[in-house]
């Protein structure tokens, strides 16, 4: 069974945004990952929020969820969707192995074309089938990477500035 895990969101209140992108991102290279975005921005005046994507390889998944999770001081949000992608990784081989038998039988008939226009016809076929495999290759790659590697993305808000009476605030 392949399982494709889509986005994994998680919105994470940190005191420092700078640091904990900079964890994700050195945590992110030691979970052999990498990073495909990150953006850090102020919201108002001296109060920063900020954004990372990563790609981990799936089964370095919790792994790296729980480190991120450390650098956490409140998790206040996580949404995870997964989707089975096997019938389609199925059908996709399925299509594949019959294009690939088509593409033998068109160079059997290829060797048994004696006009010019029995030729250029099996040409045409053939070429239409060798496209077709090419690009039902791609897509089981595409997918084959989808299911290897898991994509994270983090939102950072940082921890509230002043804390009065038991209640945190950030003021402005």
């Amino acid at each position: 069974m392949f399982l494709k895990i889509l986005p994994y969101f998680i919105f994470l209140l940190v005191k420092k945004i700078e640091d904990s992108v900079q964890s994700i991102q050195l945590l992110t290279r030691t979970f052999d990952g990498f990073v495909g975005s990150s953006q850090v921005y102020e919201n108002s005046a001296g109060m920063k929020s900020g954004t990372i994507t990563i790609r981990v390889p799936a089964d370095r998944f919790e792994e790296t969820m729980a480190a991120i999770k450390n650098l956490a001081v409140k998790i206040e949000r996580e949404d995870v969707n997964a989707q089975d992608v096997t019938e389609k990784f199925i059908d996709l081989e399925a299509r594949l192995r019959n294009l690939e038998a088509q593409e033998i039988q068109y160079l059997e008939i290829m060797k048994r074309a004696f006009t010019v226009n029995d030729i250029l016809q099996v040409q045409q076929r053939l070429g239409d089938a060798r496209g077709q495999i090419e690009q039902i290759q791609g897509q089981i790659q595409f997918l084959s990477r989808q299911v290897d590697m898991s994509t994270i993305t983090v939102s950072l808000i940082s921890e509230a500035d002043i804390e009065v009476f038991g209640i945190s605030w950030r003021p402005l």
